[in-house]
């Protein structure tokens, strides 16, 4: 009888000893909560599609636009690997290109390197297929 209380007291602290460090709910290893990359355009219009390229020119990420106006989101670029990689926004009459750097510790959106690509355009009269394309340079 005596061995008997001795194992069931075993029993029951190790079952103690189990749940209550079962309930625990600290966790050892920290997750790094994710950087936000915050992109805004004060004017889009519907039918627009934004999307990610990597340098390679290879679609990581797209979306339409559906309303008019301000546009603004934020992307969490994190999971991708170090490179460059450029936001490209595709509107009826011009391409927006802005590239941004992805590195271990940060992401680096490069504002000053954005570049704005007007798209020809084409129209018929008489017979004859005129072909234009806006330049604002002072260069023909």
């Amino acid at each position: 009888m005596k061995n008997v209380t001795k194992k069931s007291l075993l029993v029951l602290g190790l079952c103690t000893s189990l749940f209550g460090h079962a309930n625990n709910m600290d966790k050892g290893v920290k997750e790094k909560e994710p950087k936000v990359t915050n992109l805004r355009f004060e004017s889009v219009k519907n039918g627009s599609v934004l999307s990610i390229k990597d340098q390679a020119g290879l679609v990581l990420y797209k979306e339409a636009i559906a309303q008019t106006g301000q546009y603004s989101k934020g992307f969490d670029l994190n999971s991708l690997p170090e490179g460059t990689y450029y936001f490209e926004l595709d509107s009826e009459v011009k391409f927006i290109v802005i590239p941004f750097t992805v590195s271990v510790n940060d992401i680096t959106l490069n504002e000053e390197d954005k570049s704005i690509i007007f798209k020809p355009n084409l129209h018929v009269k008489d017979e004859l297929v005129y072909l234009s394309r806006p330049s604002f340079a002072s260069s023909p």
